[in-house]
Parts: structure tokens; C-alpha cells; sequence
């Protein structure tokens, strides 16, 4: 908020019908995808997770030889 108190500007506020921008906000297909979101990051901390045990097999398996 600091950031913009030095800036001189004026917000409009605009009814809906007046702004095609704040159709975007209002789709009608518009579903939640919180879980979706969440599976996604259990997906990815999952392969990580693997993928460094991958990798710490492989440099000890470099150590050994």
C-alpha cells in the first residue's frame, strides 16, 4: 500500500455492464479447483520426494565405484 500512496490516481468504480473486463471475473463455468490445486502439489512433492532419493542412490552408487 505504501507503493501506491505515491501515486496520484482515481479508481472509477464502473457497473458490469459497463466494464467488459469484469466479465472475466464472473465466468459461468467457473468451478473451484482448491482440490485440484492441492492434488497437484501432493503429485509434485511426491515426485521430488523420489527423485531425490533417485539421485542420492545414484551418488552413492558413484561413491561406491
Amino acid at each position: 500500500m505504501e507503493k501506491l500512496a505515491t501515486f496520484d490516481f482515481t479508481i472509477i468504480y464502473c457497473k458490469e455492464a459497463k466494464n467488459p473486463i469484469d466479465g472475466l471475473s464472473r465466468r459461468s463455468n467457473f468451478k473451484d479447483d482448491s482440490e485440484l490445486s492441492t492434488t497437484k502439489r501432493q503429485f509434485i512433492s511426491n515426485f521430488l520426494s523420489k527423485f531425490q532419493e533417485h539421485l542420492k542412490d545414484i551418488k552413492s552408487d558413484l561413491v561406491k565405484e
